[in-house]
């Protein structure tokens, strides 16, 4: 709970923010990630259908072997999310791949410490 709601607004703003700084409409960025997260997770639903990624077997996977499986996750689902995105749109892969990462990037650097200060309690 505490995650959601410093997360989704820091991830909004962030968003702005980036997009002003890329030169790239906030109303475009906006449907832009909102069609990269879908795309995303829909791939991602689609590949859990091949028995070694079905989600029984990766709850079954060691911590360590979990965090590799994820962060490989995590960045098909980006590629393949902007990737589409993009061709559905028509816009140029790279400037938006760039205002994903650096999305991200900013988001994270802004939200982690609130988050580790209430976990913390």
């Amino acid at each position: 709970m505490i995650v959601t709601a410093v997360v989704l607004p820091v991830f909004l703003l962030a968003l702005l923010v980036t997009s002003k700084l890329l030169r790239i409409g906030w109303r475009t960025a906006l449907v832009f990630e909102a069609a990269n997260a879908t795309i995303g997770l829909a791939s991602f639903s689609a590949l859990t259908i091949i028995p070694q990624l079905s989600i029984h077997r990766l709850s079954s996977l060691s911590p360590q072997e979990s965090i590799a499986v994820a962060s490989l996750i995590f960045t098909f689902e980006l590629l393949i999310g902007t990737y589409s995105a993009s061709k559905i749109l028509e816009k140029d892969f790279v400037s938006y791949l760039r205002l994903t990462l650096a999305t991200l990037l900013l988001t994270t650097a802004v939200s982690l410490p609130p988050i580790l200060l209430a976990l913390a309690r």
